[in-house]
């Protein structure tokens, strides 16, 4: 007999570390990857506008780096994604070379690459670029990016939560098919 199963088959006490446990795995399902609070990695196909809404809808806003601690916990966000590219929250559309977070916070801090902003192609949104130091680069917002980088605003009195995109799908699926279905989406 096995002497962890002495007790009836019930359901088992759920603690708080199964819970965050549940919680962190549910994320990475999602595609989100939680490395620092506030800050989240949400992989899919979004030009800006729709990565934009995406983000309001999940309770936050595209990510604003106003500080090198935070292009730092960024960095170190995108730095498990190879190749990647994802938006930020900033746009100069309104005024060109003048460039804007999207929460209004000053546009003081930067980290562009060599050369950038260079509005070529007439380039209005800001992107972080998943090279050596984590650059940015204006683009044109229009194309299919990788994702984007979601930030919700933590405060130390109240929990983070993350309002779900969850929705069901009948019928029978293997893995592959599943995963293949829900990024088409």
């Amino acid at each position: 007999m096995n002497p962890l199963s002495t007790r009836p088959n019930r359901w088992r006490p759920i603690t708080v570390f199964n819970l965050l446990v549940g919680l962190l795995f549910s994320l990475s399902a999602l595609g989100q990857t939680i490395s620092q609070p506030g800050f989240y990695i949400v992989k899919g196909s979004f030009n800006w506008s729709e990565a934009n809404s995406d983000a309001v809808q999940r309770g936050g806003h595209l990510a604003t780096i106003t500080s090198q601690s935070e292009q730092n916990v960024v960095s170190a966000l995108v730095d498990g994604q190879p190749g990647e590219h994802f938006l930020l929250g900033a746009t100069d559309s309104l005024s060109e070379g003048e460039w804007k977070w999207v929460t209004g916070e000053p546009f003081f801090y930067k980290n562009w690459g060599d050369g950038e902003p260079n509005n070529q192609l007439n380039e209005d949104m800001l992107y972080i670029l998943n090279r050596s130091g984590n650059f940015w680069n204006d683009g044109n917002g229009a194309g299919k990016t990788g994702g984007y980088i979601l930030e919700i605003e933590t405060q130390p009195d109240k929990p983070v939560s993350l309002k779900s995109t969850y929705k069901e799908i009948n019928g029978k699926f293997t893995w592959k098919q599943a995963y293949e279905d829900a990024i088409q989406r």
